[in-house]
């Protein structure tokens, strides 16, 4: 008896897992396409033997697929918009940016009921903004802080992320009524320092 329940309760372990693993599998998918998205420029061009320098867009371009295959994956309208001089950016301004994306949008998949997001990308003089606007159910952004009921820390974590880099993460909402997230951090150049 005592092998069966143990085989019983190994078995639902694993279940659980698959489950689990089931659900995050396309955040590690897109995880995946935007990283290889930003690093695709730095690979060596064997070709010519020298190394290609960043594009001036990639992280307009990882940002516009991840937006892309969410969309794709969840059937739900999404669309990039890019203002201003889209210019390279220390790696750092890059990931950040491109883990607020991927975050918003996970946020709107579990949580907003959205049947639209729109997303803009802001390069300004010293800052560069990504700001994400669903047309959902919305929520009291004074209530959600901290961990969520899922494990994660979503808004918290992507929060700190941002002000690692001296930035600032608002978040606009109301129950009914949609919600609006900012993330502005400094136009650290490629190759600038922090």
């Amino acid at each position: 008896m005592s092998i069966e329940a143990e085989l019983r309760a190994e078995f639902d372990s694993w279940e659980r897992k698959e489950t689990v693993a089931l659900r995050v599998l396309p955040y590690v998918l897109l995880t995946v396409c935007a990283v290889v998205a930003l690093l695709l420029p730095l690979w060596p061009d064997r070709a010519r033997g020298r190394a290609r320098t960043a594009g001036r867009a990639r992280v307009p371009e990882a940002i516009g697929e991840v937006t892309r295959r969410w969309s794709e994956v969840y059937g739900i309208e999404a669309a990039l918009t890019v203002t201003g001089d889209p210019r390279p950016m220390h790696s750092d301004v890059g990931v950040t940016l491109l883990r607020a994306a991927q975050e918003a949008l996970a946020d709107v998949a579990k949580h907003a009921r959205a049947g639209r997001v729109g997303l803009t990308l802001s390069y300004m003089a010293n800052l560069v903004t990504l700001d994400v606007r669903d047309d959902g159910v919305g929520f009291d952004p004074t209530r959600r802080a901290g961990r969520s009921a899922n494990g994660g820390f979503g808004l918290a974590g992507l929060r700190q992320r941002v002000q690692r880099l001296a930035g600032r993460l608002d978040i606009e909402s109301e129950p009914g009524g949609g919600t609006a997230i900012s993330a502005s951090v400094p136009a650290i150049p490629a190759g600038g320092g922090q």
